[in-house]
């Protein structure tokens, strides 16, 4: 009798674990179909070439996938093991290289980075203080786009890409100011060479990507042709170019690696360890995380932390010419994604990225959301709708350039001060466009906007406005010499 009631138990148990099998595989196809969804949704609306996508819930890996988008077809699949580059996520590694150098002693976040790179000077005339390596890791070095924003030749090396900084000016009181530099993070990865007496390459490999099993992420120029196709975006319209790997840069923006890999760092960075390796002790993991001065809000290192969905969020973003990438993480709710994209556009990266990342988590956060929920801007459309207006724009000032003797005509009966704006306007409106936006852009997000990565990041707008800006000044040129010939106006 005891050994039938065993067996009744033991049947019983196992019909049990069968239903809650059958519920949570049901529960993740549900998922996964509303996730397919949420991302096709984004792909079809703006018009993505190509992407690939991994998330986390409470140290699982709950949807991974690849996807071809538009105009895509004739290239090869992407998954989640496809190489991209990841952008400004690299400073994130780059820090946590550097926090493994400060835990061994070998480094102290306070020191200044001549203690590390003995012949590293900077004019800082005008200014006070000195240059920490905690002030580079949370961009308050007081180095800025206003005074340094070079594109140095692909093949320098780190610290050639170093040298060429020396001698620049400060901007600001070191730790007075964020402002975002990428090379603050470049003297960080030849800091680590001079350090550690490995090359920045290396000691990444030993200490980060081998405990993290990332064995398909990319250190060196080499393996740039294993990376996905870039694109960039001509009013929406995805367009094949190719990313030059920059050397100097790596430590700032130019590592190479896969959803899957990026999956690994993930579960590190949201519990601390992975497959119970540490990198770090707590008390310095934490402080990757944490904006500078303790303040809730900010920058941390190679991290930025704010709020959303009620609660704390970890992310950070990634933007190249022709690739994009966010990695974001909710630590409370032990949920997060990496998102990898390959192309770029900086409305895009701004608006578009962030809806993508936004839309995931609210799914993941909610797995009983309804699909109406999830909002997707059009962005596709709103280009070939600003594609229209730039084209008819373009009509409008050929046309008018090429009657100004019906213009002449008309002003005859205008007076001299109507004459003078009418013509001052041919030259005010282009330099508003060329000068004006530029010193905006600046002033808005603290970062420099020179007409070559303008043109690569909006190829479409850039090319619009320089063409409307060409035809103005040809118009107002022309409008001055035939009033010139015809002095009876005056």
């Amino acid at each position: 009798m005891a050994y039938l009631k065993r067996i009744i138990i033991l049947l019983v148990f196992i019909f049990l674990l069968t239903i809650l099998f059958r519920v949570y595989a049901e529960d993740r196809a549900t998922l996964n179909t509303k996730l397919d969804k949420v991302i096709k949704l984004s792909i079809d609306k703006n018009r993505i070439p190509g992407l690939a996508v991994s998330a986390v819930k409470n140290g699982e890996v709950v949807y991974s996938s690849g996807f071809n988008g538009f105009l895509s077809k004739s290239e090869k699949n992407i998954t989640i093991d496809t190489p991209f580059y990841i952008g400004s996520i690299s400073k994130s590694f780059t820090a946590l290289a550097i926090m493994k150098l400060v835990e061994a002693g070998k480094i102290d976040l306070d020191n200044p980075v001549q203690d590390y790179i003995s012949n590293f000077q900077i004019d800082n005339s005008g200014f006070e203080g000195i240059i920490t390596v905690r002030h580079l890791l949370h961009h308050r070095s007081g180095l800025t786009e206003k005074e340094y924003f070079k594109d140095l030749p692909d093949s320098i090396s780190i610290d050639a890409g170093v040298k060429d900084l020396y001698g620049m000016k400060l901007s600001h009181n070191p730790g007075e100011q964020f402002s975002y530099f990428n090379p603050n993070y470049n003297i960080l990865g030849f800091i680590i060479e001079k350090v550690s007496g490995q090359s920045y390459e290396t000691y990444l490999s030993e200490n980060i990507l081998k405990p993290l099993e990332m064995n398909n992420t990319y250190l060196k120029s080499e393996d740039a042709s294993k990376v996905v196709t870039g694109h960039g975006a001509v009013f929406s319209i995805p367009v094949k170019r190719e990313e030059e790997f920059k050397t100097y840069s790596l430590p700032s923006g130019y590592i190479i690696s896969t959803v899957s890999d990026m999956t690994n760092y993930l579960l590190y960075h949201l519990s601390g360890e992975y497959k119970g390796r540490k990198l770090l002790s707590k008390e310095y993991f934490n402080a990757l995380h944490i904006p500078y001065n303790n303040k809730e809000r900010g920058y941390g290192m190679g991290w930025n932390k704010g709020v959303k969905f009620n609660q704390p969020i970890v992310e950070h973003g990634g933007s190249l010419f022709n690739y994009s990438s966010n990695m974001a993480f909710l630590p409370e709710s032990q949920t997060g994604l990496v998102l990898l994209i390959n192309q770029n556009h900086f409305i895009y990266s701004i608006i578009s990225n962030n809806q993508i990342v936004d839309n995931i988590l609210k799914v993941l956060l909610n797995p009983q959301i309804d699909i109406s929920e999830i909002n997707v801007i059009p962005l596709g459309n709103i280009f070939i709708f600003l594609a229209i207006v730039a084209l008819l724009t373009i009509i409008k000032e050929i046309y008018q350039l090429l009657n100004l003797n019906k213009w002449l005509s008309k002003i005859k009966s205008k007076s001299k001060i109507y004459l003078f704006f009418n013509i001052a306007l041919e030259f005010l409106i282009p330099a508003f466009l060329l000068i004006g936006i530029p010193m905006i852009f600046t002033i808005m997000f603290n970062r420099a906007l020179s007409p070559g990565p303008a043109f690569q990041l909006m190829p479409g707008v850039s090319s619009w406005v320089i063409i409307v800006s060409i035809l103005s000044i040809i118009r107002g040129t022309l409008k001055i010499y035939k009033i010139y010939n015809n002095k009876n106006i005056l």
